[in-house]
C-alpha cells in the first residue's frame, strides 16, 4: 500500500511537470510570436514612414494650388469689380448727357421684353 501511495505522488508529480512543461511551451510560443510581430512591425515601419512622407508632399502640394487658386480668384473678382464700377459709371455719364434716348431705349427694351414674355404663355 505504501508502494502505491508513492506511485501516485510520483504519478502526480510527474503530471505536475507535464502541465508545467506545457506552460513553458505556450510561453515560448507566445514569446515567438511576440518577436515576429514586432520584426513585422520593424520591416513595415519604413514602409508607412514613406507612404506618411507621401501623403504629406500631396498634402502640402494641394494647399499651395488652392493658395495660388485662392490668390487668382481674389485678384480676378478685384478685376471683375473694378470692370462692373468702370461700366456703370459710362451707363450713368451716358443717361446724363443724353436723357431722351435713354428713355427711347428703356421703352424699347420695355416693349421688346413684354412680346418675348407674353408669347411664351400663348
Amino acid at each position: 500500500m505504501g508502494s502505491s501511495g508513492g506511485m501516485s505522488a510520483s504519478g502526480s508529480s510527474g503530471g505536475s511537470m507535464s502541465a508545467g512543461n506545457g506552460s513553458d511551451t505556450v510561453a515560448r510560443a507566445s514569446g515567438e510570436v511576440h518577436n515576429k510581430i514586432d520584426q513585422a512591425a520593424s520591416a513595415a515601419r519604413p514602409m508607412v514612414d514613406r507612404l506618411a512622407n507621401s501623403a504629406h508632399a500631396g498634402v502640402d502640394r494641394m494647399s499651395g494650388m488652392l493658395s495660388g487658386a485662392s490668390q487668382s480668384m481674389s485678384e480676378r473678382s478685384r478685376q471683375l469689380n473694378a470692370t462692373y464700377q468702370d461700366v456703370m459709371e459710362q451707363s450713368r455719364e451716358y443717361v446724363r448727357n443724353n436723357p431722351g434716348a435713354s428713355i427711347a431705349m428703356a421703352v424699347g427694351a420695355g416693349f421688346i421684353l413684354a412680346k418675348l414674355f407674353s408669347s411664351s404663355r400663348d
